[in-house]
C-alpha cells in the first residue's frame, strides 16, 4: 500500500508542474511575466481581453498546487528512509517547506481570478492585483530554496549500498534551489535579468524547477513501481 501511495505521489508531481506550466501559460497567458514596465492600461486590457481563460488557468493552478502536496509527501517519506535518526528531522523540515512553498502558489492564482472578475475596476487597481500576484510568487523564493537544500542534504547524506537518489540529484537540487534566490530581488527591478521576466529574475529559476518536478516525480513512479512489482 504504502509503495502504491508512492507512485500516486510521483505521477502527482509530474501532473502538478504540467498543470501549472499549462494553466499559467497557454491557457491564462500569463507565462512568460509580462514585463514590470507594462502600463496599466496594457495590463487592464490584457485582463479584460482574457478573463475567462485566466479564471480557466488559475483553475487549473489550483489544482497543480494540490497534486504538488503530494509530490512533497512523497519525497518526505523517501528521505524519511534515509534517516537513522529515531528524530526524522529533515523529512519533518521538508514537509512542511515544501507545503508552505505549494500553499504559497494559490496566492498568485486567487488575486488572478479576482482580477479576471472584476473586470469593471479601475486600470490601476488592476495593475495593483497583478503585481501582489507577481510578489506573491516570487517573495516566497526562501521557502522553496530551502525545501530544495533539505532535498540535497538528504541526498549527500545517504551513505548506503543502494540510495534513495543519485548523487547527482542533490547537486542538482542545490542549484536549483539556489536558483530562487534572485527572485527575492523583483522589487529593486522593472528590467533587466533581475526583474520578473528576466533572464535571472525567471527565466533560469524556471528552466530548473519544471525539470526538477518531472525527475522527483519521476523517481517516486519507478521506485514504487518496482517495489509494487516485487511485492506482488
Amino acid at each position: 500500500m504504502e509503495r502504491k501511495i508512492q507512485v500516486f505521489c510521483g505521477w502527482s508531481g509530474i501532473a502538478s508542474i504540467l498543470l501549472l506550466v499549462i494553466g499559467m501559460g497557454p491557457v491564462a497567458q500569463l507565462s512568460p511575466p509580462p514585463s514590470a514596465m507594462i502600463t496599466a492600461a496594457e495590463i487592464a486590457a490584457h485582463v479584460r481581453a482574457n478573463a475567462a481563460n485566466i479564471q480557466i488557468g488559475m483553475f487549473l493552478v489550483n489544482i497543480g498546487v494540490a497534486l504538488s502536496i503530494a509530490l512533497v509527501v512523497g519525497i518526505s517519506m523517501e528521505i524519511r528512509r534515509i534517516e537513522a535518526s529515531p528524530m526524522p528531522g529533515l523529512s519533518y523540515l521538508h514537509m512542511m517547506t515544501g507545503t508552505v512553498a505549494s500553499t504559497f502558489l494559490m496566492l498568485p492564482a486567487m488575486t488572478m481570478s479576482v482580477a479576471a472578475f472584476r473586470t469593471d475596476i479601475a486600470p490601476e487597481t488592476m495593475l495593483l492585483l497583478h503585481d501582489l500576484s507577481t510578489f506573491f510568487t516570487f517573495l516566497p523564493f526562501s521557502v522553496a530554496t530551502l525545501e530544495a537544500l533539505v532535498v540535497a542534504a538528504a541526498v549527500f547524506a545517504d551513505r548506503s549500498a543502494h540510495p534513495v537518489f543519485p548523487r547527482w540529484l542533490g547537486y542538482y537540487s542545490v542549484i536549483t534551489g539556489l536558483s530562487y534566490v534572485p527572485m527575492g530581488l523583483i522589487g529593486l527591478a522593472k528590467e533587466g535579468p533581475f526583474a520578473s521576466d528576466g533572464l535571472i529574475g525567471w527565466i533560469i529559476p524556471t528552466a530548473l524547477v519544471v525539470p526538477w518536478y518531472l525527475v522527483m516525480g519521476g523517481f517516486l513512479v519507478v521506485r514504487g513501481g518496482r517495489s509494487t512489482g516485487s511485492d506482488a
